[in-house]
């Protein structure tokens, strides 16, 4: 693991407009760092789960369909990397276990007014769940106790309980100083988005905590992102043909270029306002700070020959005819490498 320095005095201005003004002419420079450190070996992306999510937070109450929820699709990422001893590691990251992620409140909350007797009924009409993530990469012939290393961009609704030790039996988590204490002491705020001990009774060496921006080995970084959580992070693959960036920031590419998006209301926010990202915002811990934070995710991930960055959604906005109108103007969809 290697430290990358060219954000830390950005990072460190203390006024929030001059923050923003400051990491974006940092960020040429880092985006230049990560080109240049190779391509993973390999990369593919699991399917996890489609879930309800408030229109509200999912596109910080601009958008111009009178509709409760919109639906996002929640997608795993394997990457096998040669690291900086000439090792080859593999890394999953988002591999969400959706039973586990049921015991977060918000999660609970969808289903407080639902008969008992019809619970089951009622989450079939309103999610699909693929196959348990460990088990889409058995069947890809990758080994789940071959992984070496788990990242979430943040820990909203994730128990790791069910993750480590078992069924990743040598890999540990890489996690924010920031994001681990917040979920060990959560502030009344943000108890709804998390899953009460989800740390509990792992041992202290299945972390792996990390501090600002670090390259992981060849084509792979975690780039701190504070603001959705004030741990957050967004992972970064170097891939042959530009940058990727992947966090659960915004919800939908369009979140990144609102000014071309026909999601209706984000254009005309983006217009009025004269604002180039439109956040995914639930729980606003660092609202200006998460600004910033997409504002660089667009600018690693920007491509020469589309106005809309290639960032991929941790959870994707996907098109649901419960919720009519909003669907995406843009998708990364899935990646694949090797």
């Amino acid at each position: 693991m290697k430290r990358l320095p060219h954000l830390d005095d950005a990072w460190a201005t203390t006024a929030s407009g001059a923050r923003l003004e400051a990491v974006l002419r940092a960020a040429p420079r880092l985006a230049d760092a990560l080109r240049s450190s190779g391509h993973p070996r390999r990369v593919r992306t699991f399917d996890v789960a489609s879930f309800p999510y408030p229109t509200e937070f999912a596109f910080a109450g601009v958008c111009g369909v009178p509709v409760p929820y919109v639906w996002l699709e929640n997608r795993a990422l394997f990457v096998e990397y040669v690291d900086f001893e000439g090792a080859t590691k593999r890394l999953l990251v988002n591999p969400s276990d959706a039973e586990a992620n049921k015991k977060a409140p918000f999660f609970r909350s969808l289903f407080e007014r639902v008969p008992r007797s019809l619970e089951g009924t009622f989450e079939k009409m309103m999610s699909r769940r693929a196959a348990p993530v460990e088990q889409q990469l058995a069947e890809a012939d990758i080994d789940p106790a071959s992984i070496d290393f788990l990242t979430f961009d943040h820990l909203h609704v994730q128990d790791i309980r069910a993750l480590l030790p078992s069924p990743y039996a040598r890999a540990k988590l890489l996690v924010t100083p920031t994001e681990l204490a917040s979920t060990r002491a959560l502030h009344p705020l943000q108890r709804f988005w998390y899953v009460d001990a989800g740390l509990d009774g792992i041992a202290a060496d299945r972390f792996a905590p990390f501090d600002g921006d670090v390259l992981l080995g060849e084509g792979v970084a975690l780039v701190r992102t504070p603001g959705h959580t004030e741990g957050n992070h967004t992972i970064v693959l170097s891939m042959p043909d530009g940058l990727v960036t992947i966090s659960e920031n915004g919800v939908a590419a369009d979140a990144y270029a609102p000014r071309h998006s026909a999601i209706p209301g984000l254009r005309a926010h983006a217009e009025r306002r004269d604002v180039d990202v439109v956040l995914n915002a639930n729980t606003r811990e660092q609202t200006l700070n998460q600004y910033t934070s997409m504002r660089l995710e667009a600018a690693l991930s920007k491509r020469e020959d589309s106005p809309v960055p290639r960032h991929f959604c941790s959870s994707e906005l996907i098109g649901s005819a419960l919720a009519p109108l909003v669907k995406p103007t843009f998708s990364v969809g899935a990646l694949t490498l090797g």
